[in-house]
């Protein structure tokens, strides 16, 4: 919950998924594709 932390009141949350969501999906894909373990949780 590192956005909560960054910002209390929740106003700017909407606009930092929208700025980061992108970034974060292509992480998350890339490191799918090299650690399969990650997908079995």
């Amino acid at each position: 919950m590192v956005t909560r932390s960054l910002d209390p009141k929740g106003t700017g949350q909407q606009r930092w998924a929208v700025r980061w969501k992108p970034a974060l999906n292509a992480f998350a894909v890339t490191f799918a594709n090299r650690m399969p373990d990650l997908n079995r949780g």
